[in-house]
């Protein structure tokens, strides 16, 4: 199957994010996080939510498949190999069937790549380990974390193409689309091949991908990179929300249409070592028939 991509006709409305406009956009997010976050540090606080998310033609033999989702782990100067590990540990004492990594894994250097893969090795699930890449990997670079990804952490990297999950006689897709915030995903490639009557689970990096995986039927998104606005004030929200859509899907599972998505606030951190009114988590996520 193709990982060509065509940015003109799968990019999302709005300008390309650069690196420059990531960091002028975060700007808000330091001015707004360094008073109130020094009183409250939510940095270590990592939760296991479980969601129950019913899935429309899902088979009953797959009704309460379990995938541990864990995305934006950052490994750096910021989030320790200790603390990774502890996010691996979570994942795995909830026994999920899938575990799905949805991008981020490093920050500014993938000189944190390879003691980040050494912990990720350690993710077990009989279905498999997949993962996709997001921005920070693209701006690192790509080749290396997917290098690390599939060579050390054993990982299954899907670049703009799905795998098939048979058990019984019902079937699920895992579609894995490349980054989209640098452009480098391609719904046609991920979806191509897919019989209509086979529900799709999309992993993409962000949840700005919505309104098209909605058009294409698609039946849950898992994503990252909001961080869930990082630091959120209370009866105001985050100020710095990270998506197109501001607070909408900042966080947790909502829904479009048919189309429902679960928005990770991830493991690490961006920009600032901290995190107010938003702990991690790895999201426990299981599959309900509709």
């Amino acid at each position: 199957m193709s990982d060509r991509r065509d940015a003109r006709s799968t990019a999302p409305p709005g300008r390309k994010l650069s690196r420059r406009r990531w960091l002028i956009g975060c700007g808000g997010l330091a001015a707004a996080g360094a008073a109130g976050a020094v009183a409250c540090d939510d940095r270590w606080d990592l939760q296991t939510p479980q969601v129950d998310v019913p899935l429309k033609g899902l088979g009953q033999a797959l009704d309460g498949f379990r995938i541990a989702h864990l995305t934006d782990l950052h490994r750096g100067v910021y989030v320790s190999a200790a603390f990774v590990d502890r996010a691996v540990q979570a994942a795995n004492a909830a026994r999920p069937d899938l575990v799905v990594l949805t991008g981020d894994y490093v920050t500014h250097s993938t000189d944190f790549m390879r003691s980040c893969a050494e912990s990720l090795a350690k993710l077990a699930a009989p279905y498999g380990r997949v993962a996709v890449l997001g921005n920070h990997d693209y701006w690192t670079s790509a080749d290396e974390v997917t290098r690390e990804l599939g060579g050390t952490a054993g990982l299954q990297v899907l670049k703009n193409r799905p795998i098939l999950i048979f058990h019984g006689d019902a079937a699920l897709a895992i579609a894995g689309l490349d980054d989209p915030v640098t452009l480098h995903h391609d719904f046609d490639a991920v979806l191509s091949g897919i019989e209509p009557d086979i529900p799709v689970v999309l992993p993409a990096h962000t949840p700005d991908i919505i309104e098209e995986a909605a058009r294409r039927k698609v039946g849950l998104v898992l994503a990252g990179h909001t961080h869930g606005g990082q630091i959120v004030v209370p009866g105001f929200g985050p100020p710095v929300p990270n998506s197109r859509y501001g607070r909408r899907f900042v966080a947790g599972l909502r829904r479009l249409g048919d189309t429902a998505v679960y928005t990770n606030r991830g493991v690490g951190m961006a920009v600032l070592p901290v995190r107010f009114n938003c702990p991690p988590e790895v999201a426990i996520i299981t599959l309900r028939s509709a």
